[in-house]
C-alpha cells in the first residue's frame, strides 16, 4: 500500500475569524465557560433574528436537539415515526432512545430527500410522528409533508443539519414543523465545535425543551427534577463562537454557494452525474458539494474516492441507507434509490476559505479521474442510467435511435415517438445509442429527459458507425419487440405507434419510400435511392420495395435467432442483409409508406458509382456465398 499523501484539500474546514476569538476570549478572560453566562442568550436572540420566527434553544449537538424535539412532542413507547430511509443515523436513533419505532420512508427517485407521496401508505394508529430530513442542504417537499401532518394530526420535527439557510418559497427550513433541528459540527454551514438548536413554534415547546435539556429541572427550582432528562446543555464558549458565526453567516453561505457554481462549471462539460431536481420555489444551500455517478458506467465510487486520496484530495461517500446497518436493520426492507444514492454519491471539498483556483484544480483533477474510470467493457459502451431509470418498467418495445450530432432534434423526435407509444398503450424504452456526438446532443437529451425512467443514453466512446450503434442498442434491449430508427425525422416518428401495433401480426414491419404513398422530397437522392433499391431487389430477389430504408420493427426472438453480428456490420449494406435473412426465414413482411424529409440526413462519403459496385459486390457475395 504506498504511503498516503498529506491532505491538502479536505472535505470540510470551518471558518473561524476574529469575532469568534474576541468572544472566546472573553468567555476565559471571565471564567464563564460552562453552561451560563451572556452568550448562550445572545447565540439564540441572534439565531432566531436572522432563521427564525420562533423561540431558540442552544442545545449540545445536533442529535441532542432531535432527541429533545421528540421528547417535548410527546413520542413514547410503541409511537411510531415516519424518516427517510437514507438519511444519516442521527436523524433515527433518537426515535429509538424514546423507545418508539421508526418506520423508514424511501427516498424519491428525482432527489434524495423523503419520498412524502408515500406517507400514506405507511401511516397506521400508531403513527405519532414525522423527521423532515433536509439532506444534503436541499429542502425536502416541506410544504407537502405539513399538509399530511395537518391532516392525520401529526407532529413534524425538521432534521436542518445540512441545510441552514436554504428556504422555501422564501421561508426558511426549520420553521414549518413543530420543531426545527440543526447542527453545528465542525463540518457544518456554521459551527460551535460541537452543538445544536432547537427552533420551536410554540411557547410551550420551547420551555418543554429547556426542561428536558437541564436534567428535568427549572431555573426556579435547582436541583428538584420534575421529569426524566439529559444534559443537552451548549457551553458559553460554544456559544461565544456561534455568535461571531452568525454574525457572518451570510458571507458563509453565498460563498458555499458560488463554489458549488464554480464546480458545477466544470461537472456540465460531461454527462456522467445525476442533477437532483429542486423544485421553483426552492432554494438550496450548499452544505457539502455532493456530485452523484450516473450507473451502468461501471464507476467504483470508492475508487475514485481513493484516487482523490492520492492526490492529496480528501472526499467522503454518502451516507449508508438506514436499514442496512446492523442498529436500524429490523425496522425495513429498504428501497432502491436509497441504495442508487448511498453507493453513487460522493462529497468534495466545500468551505468557506477554499479559492477559486483551488475548486477549480480539485474540479479538474476530480473530473480526470472520473473519466479514467469511464471504462466500456466491450464494444457496448456504457448506459448512462439516470436513477428515474431503476423504476423502469419491463417494456414491450425497445426503440433504437443511433445518434450523431442531432442537436434540436432528437428531443422533438424522442417526444413524438413517446406520444405515439403511449397512444397505442404499449410500455416502451428509447435507447438512444450516441456516436460520440460533439455539438451537446447526448447532453441535451439527457437534460430533457433526465427524469424519464423510459429514455436510456448510450454514450458510446467512438463513431464505430450506424450498424455497430444498432447492433449494441440490440444487446442492450429488454422489450418483446424491437423498433429501430433514426433521430432526426429522416424516419417519421408519427408512423411508429403503427408499425408497433402491425408488428403483433407480422414477423417484420418496415417503413418503405417505394410503396404507394411513401417517397421523398428530395427527388436527386430519390433517384439515386430508386436505382440502388433496384439493383438489390433483383440481385437477392427481394420481395420488398424499399431494401435501404433501415426503419423497422420486429420480434426480439425473431433477431435472436439471426446471425445479428454478420448481419449488423457495415453502413450501408447492413439492411438488405437483415432483409436477405429475414426472406430465407420465410417470414411475413409488411412494408408501410414512409416519406423521407428534405434535409441532409446524412452525407455519404462514397460518390454514386462507388455505392453502385459496394452494392452489387455485397450482393453477388450474399447471393451466392451467403453469411
Amino acid at each position: 500500500m504506498p504511503d498516503l499523501p498529506e491532505i491538502r484539500y479536505p472535505v470540510a474546514n470551518p471558518f473561524l475569524g476574529e469575532r469568534e476569538r474576541e468572544y472566546v476570549d472573553n468567555c476565559v478572560e471571565t471564567h464563564w465557560v460552562s453552561s451560563t453566562g451572556k452568550y448562550i442568550r445572545l447565540f439564540e436572540e441572534s439565531f432566531q433574528e436572522k432563521f427564525g420566527p420562533g423561540h431558540c434553544i442552544a442545545v449540545s449537538s445536533g442529535t441532542m436537539a432531535i432527541d429533545l424535539a421528540l421528547q417535548a412532542i410527546g413520542v413514547g413507547p410503541g409511537d411510531e415515526v415516519m424518516v427517510p430511509n437514507f438519511t444519516f443515523a442521527g436523524s433515527v436513533s433518537p426515535i429509538y432512545r424514546q423507545h418508539a419505532i421508526p418506520v423508514l420512508i424511501p427516498c424519491s427517485k428525482t432527489s434524495w430527500n423523503m419520498d412524502e407521496s408515500l406517507l400514506e401508505k405507511h401511516l397506521t394508529p400508531k403513527t405519532k410522528a414525522i423527521i423532515a430530513v433536509h439532506l444534503y442542504g436541499i429542502p425536502c417537499d416541506i410544504k407537502k409533508i405539513m399538509a399530511f401532518a395537518q391532516k392525520h394530526g401529526l407532529k413534524v420535527v425538521e432534521d436542518c443539519a445540512e441545510a441552514l439557510g436554504a428556504t422555501v418559497e422564501g421561508q426558511f427550513v426549520g420553521t414549518f414543523g413543530d420543531v426545527g433541528c440543526f447542527s453545528f459540527f465542525g463540518n457544518k454551514v456554521m459551527t460551535t465545535g460541537e452543538g445544536g438548536m432547537c427552533l420551536c413554534k410554540s411557547q410551550e415547546l420551547s420551555e418543554l425543551i429547556c426542561l428536558y435539556r437541564d436534567h428535568g429541572m427549572t431555573a426556579k427550582e435547582r436541583y428538584w427534577h420534575r421529569v426524566i432528562g439529559y444534559n443537552g446543555r451548549m457551553t458559553n464558549m460554544q456559544a461565544a463562537v456561534g455568535l461571531g458565526q452568525t454574525e457572518s453567516i451570510k458571507s458563509i453561505i453565498q460563498r458555499r454557494n458560488d463554489i458549488s457554481e464554480r464546480y458545477q462549471k466544470t461537472f456540465s462539460k460531461e454527462p456522467f452525474f445525476f442533477e437532483p431536481s429542486i423544485p421553483e420555489g426552492v432554494s438550496r444551500v450548499n452544505w457539502l458539494e455532493s456530485p452523484v455517478l450516473l450507473s451502468g458506467c461501471h464507476f467504483n465510487r470508492n475508487a475514485i474516492c481513493q484516487d482523490l486520496r492520492m492526490k492529496g484530495i480528501d472526499s467522503r461517500p454518502f451516507f449508508y441507507p438506514v436499514n442496512t446497518m446492523p442498529a436500524f436493520s429490523r425496522f425495513g426492507l429498504g428501497d432502491k434509490h436509497s441504495d442508487y444514492y448511498s453507493s453513487h454519491g460522493l462529497n468534495l471539498p466545500t468551505y468557506t476559505k477554499l479559492l477559486d483556483e483551488q475548486v477549480d484544480e480539485i474540479a479538474e483533477e476530480f473530473m480526470g479521474i472520473v473519466k479514467n474510470h469511464y471504462q466500456p467493457k466491450s464494444q457496448v459502451t456504457c448506459p448512462l442510467e439516470l436513477p428515474g431509470g431503476l423504476d423502469r418498467v419491463q417494456p414491450d418495445v425497445s426503440i433504437i435511435m443511433p445518434t450523431l450530432n442531432e442537436k434540436g432534434v432528437a428531443v422533438e423526435v424522442i417526444k413524438t415517438v413517446r406520444e405515439q407509444m403511449v397512444s397505442v398503450s404499449k410500455n416502451y424504452e428509447i435507447l438512444v445509442m450516441d456516436d460520440g456526438s460533439h455539438d451537446g446532443t447526448r447532453e441535451e437529451i439527457a437534460q430533457a429527459y433526465i427524469h424519464d425512467p423510459n429514455v436510456r443514453v448510450i454514450l458510446r466512446k467512438e463513431n464505430l458507425g450506424l450498424a455497430l450503434a444498432i447492433y449494441d442498442g440490440i444487446k442492450l434491449s429488454r422489450g418483446e419487440y424491437i423498433m429501430v430508427m433514426d433521430s432526426d425525422f429522416n424516419h417519421d416518428p408519427h408512423v411508429s405507434g403503427r408499425m408497433v401495433k402491425f408488428a403483433e401480426s407480422y414477423d417484420l414491419v418496415s417503413g418503405s419510400r417505394f410503396t404507394a404513398g411513401g417517397g421523398m422530397q428530395n427527388k436527386t437522392k430519390w433517384f439515386s435511392s430508386y436505382i440502388y433499391n433496384t439493383l438489390v431487389r433483383v440481385m437477392l430477389n427481394l420481395q420488398t420495395q424499399d431494401n435501404l430504408s433501415g426503419y423497422f420493427c420486429v420480434r426480439k426472438k425473431t433477431l435472436d435467432s439471426l446471425d445479428i453480428n454478420a448481419i449488423f456490420r457495415n453502413y450501408g449494406d447492413y439492411y438488405f442483409r437483415f432483409l436477405y435473412a429475414m426472406q430465407k426465414k420465410n417470414a411475413t413482411l409488411l412494408e408501410i409508406p414512409v416519406v423521407y424529409r428534405d434535409k441532409d440526413y446524412g452525407v455519404s462519403k462514397r460518390t454514386f458509382m462507388d455505392t453502385l459496385l459496394s452494392y452489387t459486390k455485397e450482393s453477388i457475395k450474399l447471393r451466392f456465398r451467403g453469411f
